[in-house]
């Protein structure tokens, strides 16, 4: 498996980048935009498609009495980490992990649905959230939850898997080049392991869409 580095980058370091802010005038960290040439600028110019090229994936972590900082996971290694305050960048390896294993868990998604549908004659695509566990109305009417949601998405590598923690943030951008929205799911967890070489493969993949937007990283910790 190719050789990965997992960076720590404090938010407010590259809120002020000049080479992020592109002209505007302040950025929020709800902004998908900035999410995203925040992070993709670490890398500096890489051919074709930087995510891809570079396999990045990362999620903004929130742990009480730190500063929100992106957790940056690539194959290659950032060429900003000596020019941004506060960040820490390291070679990494995947766990050796064995089956029936018990491993808490972090991960961003975009835990939506989609749908195509017929209007005015035209193809569109409905998003629906997936409905979170305390929602009674969606437990009524018999709709997939956010933990069931989520053990179908790990199914190939975890399995009992329980939900910790879920935080679901709605990223907004809105300008003349129209209408952003991107909703990130954040959850922690606790699961067994059901096959580790497929779950060396989630982590060095990700999960689901809007990668390029602060989704799909998964980062797993043996108990």
């Amino acid at each position: 498996m190719s050789k990965h580095f997992l960076s720590k980058v404090p938010v407010h370091a590259l809120l002020s980048r000049s080479d992020v802010n592109k002209g505007k005038r302040s950025w929020d960290i709800n902004s998908p935009t900035f999410r995203h040439r925040a992070v993709m600028g670490l890398f500096g110019d890489i051919e074709g498609s930087p995510r891809k090229e570079a396999n990045i994936l990362f999620r903004l972590d929130r742990i009480p009495g730190q500063a929100p900082f992106f957790l940056v996971q690539s194959t290659i290694r950032p060429i900003a980490r000596d020019v941004i305050a506060g960040m820490d960048v390291k070679e990494m390896n995947f766990p050796d992990l064995d089956p029936g294993q018990v491993v808490t868990f972090s991960v961003a998604l975009n835990a939506v649905r989609r749908k195509s549908i017929q209007i005015d004659g035209a193809r569109r695509t409905k998003i629906h959230p997936v409905p979170e566990d305390h929602d009674v109305e969606a437990l009524e009417n018999g709709e997939t939850t956010i933990t069931p949601w989520l053990q179908g998405k790990l199914s190939t590598a975890l399995e009992e898997i329980q939900v910790v923690n879920h935080l679901r943030d709605i990223l907004h951008d809105s300008g003349s080049g129209g209408v952003m929205t991107i909703q990130v799911d954040s959850i922690d967890g606790v699961a067994q392991v059901k096959d580790p070489i497929a779950l060396k493969e989630l982590l060095a993949t990700g999960i689901g869409r809007e990668k390029a937007y602060g989704c799909g990283l998964l980062s797993v910790r043996a108990v």
